[in-house]
C-alpha cells in the first residue's frame, strides 16, 4: 500500500525511541535500513555573510527477532551527521548524533503487552571526546489491542538528547484507529498524525511530534512502483559542544519543501530523488526549546536529496 511506502521512507529518529516498538513492520520483514543525503546550495550566515556549505546525512536501521521465538527482541541504530563546512567562527565544522537501542517484549497481562527499550547515544561536535555529549535512552511501553481496527498505547519516555525537557522522563499516550482501508489516524502525545488515500492513486500522510517536528507528504502513484510526491518537513536537532560546560546545547532547525520521484523496483527497495527549497534555517544555543538564543541564521537556499530504503 502506498501509505506504508512513504511511512517506510522516513527516518525521524524512529529507530532508537518508542518507534522501535510502535512503528508497524512491513509484512514478513525483519530488517529495515534507510539512508538519506541532502546537499544544500552555497549559502551564507548572517554573521558577516560567512560562507556555509551544509550537507546532511541520515542513516538508520532496525532489526526484530523471529516472531515465533521468545522473548521478542528488537535492535535499532540512528546516525545524523551535519557537515557544516563554514568560515563562520561561531559554528563548528561538523555535528553528529549517534544512538543505539534494544527493545525486549516483557509479555502480556490483562490484555496489555509490555515492552522496554534501553539505549544510549552521543550528540556533539567532537565524537566521543566529550563525556557531556553522552546521553541515555529508556522507554517503558504498554500496548492494548481494542479490536482489529483500534489500539491504545501508553509510555514513559526518557531521552537525554530530547529537544524538550531532556532531563525529565515524560509520559505519553496514543490511540490508533483504522477507519477503513483508505483512512487511519493516531491521536496522542507526543505523536499524532493520519494517513488518507482520497483516490485510487493519491495519498496524504501527515505527522506531528511535540513540540516542533512536523511532516506532510502528498503523493500520486503514476504507475505501479513509481510515485511523484510533494513534501513539507520541519526538523530540530540538538548537539552538545565540546567547549560548553553549562548544559547548553547547539540546536539546528530547518524547514524544507520539496518535490520528487520515488521508485520501488522491488518489494525490498525504495529509491528517492528530490529537489526543493530550505528556509528558516537557524543555529541557536540553549538548554531546550523553551530557552534558545540565536547563534547564526543560514540563508534560504535550494537543495537536492537522495534516499535509499531496504527491507528484508
Amino acid at each position: 500500500m502506498m501509505l506504508a511506502f512513504f511511512a517506510a521512507a522516513t527516518i525521524a529518529q524512529a529507530q532508537t525511541g518508542p518507534g522501535l516498538v510502535l512503528r508497524p513492520w512491513p509484512d514478513g520483514k525483519s530488517v529495515e535500513v534507510a539512508a538519506d543525503a541532502m546537499f544544500l546550495g552555497s549559502a551564507t550566515t548572517d554573521n558577516a555573510a560567512a560562507d556555509i556549505h551544509l550537507r546532511r546525512y541520515d542513516v538508520g536501521g532496525r532489526y526484530r527477532s523471529d516472531q515465533s521465538a521468545a522473548p521478542l527482541f528488537s535492535f535499532g541504530v540512528d546516525v545524523t551527521y551535519l557537515d557544516v563546512a563554514t568560515s563562520d567562527p561561531a559554528l563548528p565544522d561538523s555535528l553528529v548524533d549517534q544512538s543505539v537501542a534494544a527493545g525486549v517484549a516483557l509479555g502480556e497481562t490483562g490484555g496489555w503487552a509490555f515492552d522496554v527499550i534501553v539505549g544510549f547515544g552521543y550528540a556533539g561536535d567532537n565524537p566521543y571526546g566529550d563525556d557531556t555529549a553522552l546521553y541515555a535512552i529508556a522507554d517503558v511501553i504498554a500496548r492494548h489491542r481494542v479490536d482489529d481496527r483500534s489500539s491504545w498505547h501508553v509510555l514513559l519516555d526518557y531521552n537525554g538528547n530530547r529537544t524538550f525537557l531532556p532531563d525529565v522522563p515524560l509520559p505519553g499516550f496514543g490511540y490508533h484507529h483504522r477507519s477503513s482501508d483508505v483512512f487511519s489516524y493516531t491521536l496522542g502525545l507526543p505523536h499524532s498524525g493520519f494517513d488518507w488515500r482520497p483516490a485510487d492513486r493519491v495519498s496524504l500522510s501527515v505527522g506531528y511530534v511535540v513540540p516542533v517536528t512536523f511532516r506532510a507528504v502528498a503523493a500520486y502513484e503514476v504507475t505501479d512502483g513509481v510515485s511523484v510526491f510533494g513534501q513539507f518537513d520541519n526538523r530540530l536537532d540538538a548537539f552538545t559542544l565540546d567547549s560548553t560546560r553549562d548544559h547548553r546545547r547547539l540546536f539546528f532547525q530547518q524547514r524544507r519543501i520539496e518535490a520528487g520521484v520515488r521508485v520501488r523496483p522491488h518489494d525490498m527497495v525504495d529509491i528517492t530523488l528530490a529537489g526543493g527549497y530550505a528556509f528558516d534555517q537557524e543555529f541557536e544555543s540553549g538548554f531546550d526549546t523553551r530557552d534558545r538564543d540565536g547563534v547564526a541564521d543560514v540563508s534560504d537556499e535550494p537543495f537536492i536529496r537522495a534516499a535509499l530504503n531496504l527491507r528484508f
